[in-house]
């Protein structure tokens, strides 16, 4: 996905589901990737235990997003992690994005 306005992923909300990839590039305005915190929710409901699929079955990429906050791509990043351990097939790639958001 590569749109220089837009501002955020909320759009995504309802992506539930385990996907193929996630590639999130060179968006200048992006701020804000939540909208992607549900991908996986659907291998949840009904587990009986057990290791889970990938949620992330290919590449995950949030880079060079000049108005991206690193934090807020970590933040996404420990959810999937915290809902499966194995949420990603291939190690998750987050460079390029803000560094100095403070807080």
């Amino acid at each position: 996905m590569d749109n220089e306005a837009l501002p955020d992923l909320n759009a995504f909300s309802a992506l539930t589901s385990r996907v193929y990839a996630v590639l999130v590039n060179d968006n200048d305005m992006l701020t804000d990737v939540s909208g992607l915190a549900g991908i996986g929710d659907m291998e949840l409901i009904g587990h009986m235990g057990g290791a889970l699929p990938p949620f992330v079955a290919g590449q995950f990429a949030i880079t060079n997003n000049d108005a991206l906050c690193v934090e807020s791509v970590s933040t996404l990043i420990g959810a999937l992690l915290s809902k499966n351990p194995d949420a990603f097939a291939l190690s998750p790639l987050y460079a390029g994005n803000r560094e100095d958001c403070g807080g």
